[in-house]
């Protein structure tokens, strides 16, 4: 579960609602082991698309996409499906790539507020032409809070 340790700062918040049962870390990697790798020991996968790096009550993205922009970034769109006047308006954005081929994350809490409907992520240069998959979350303005993570899909990195 090494990818999991590669990120467990955001697990830590993404995961806070397992705080008391168990440790949010601990609860991660219990839900990845029975749902996100795949495989017979010693030849065991992840299944990108299984992997959650959040869990919570927050209302959850919205028509996510992602798309690859140009000078290696990764574009985070999403519709506003907070009521007229909520506190979910000011939700923030968590985006977040990993790169197999570098077995590396990329990600930024806080990166906008919900109503922005979008970010647009920087990567490594090193990343052009390799092939990234994306998450996103909202967390509550005061941190306290979080929504489950979505998969939004597998982009290229382009120069």
């Amino acid at each position: 579960m090494n990818t999991i340790a590669g990120i467990s700062t955001f697990i830590r918040i993404g995961y806070q609602i397992y705080k008391g049962k168990e440790s949010p870390y601990n609860a991660a990697v219990a839900y990845h082991l029975e749902n996100a790798v795949t495989g017979i020991y010693p030849n065991l996968l992840i299944d990108f698309e299984e992997v959650v790096v959040s869990k919570g009550d927050l209302l959850p993205v919205y028509y996510g996409e992602v798309s690859s922009a140009v000078d290696h970034e990764v574009k985070f769109e999403w519709l506003n499906n907070a009521p007229v006047g909520s506190v979910d308006l000011t939700d923030k954005a968590t985006v977040m790539v990993y790169n197999p081929d570098k077995e590396l994350f990329v990600a930024l809490s806080g990166a906008a507020a919900r109503s922005a409907l979008t970010y647009t992520l920087g990567l490594p240069a090193d990343f052009v032409g390799d092939t990234v998959h994306a998450y996103m979350y909202f967390v509550s303005a005061d941190g306290k809070r979080s929504s489950d993570s979505v998969y939004l899909g597998v982009v290229t990195v382009v120069a």
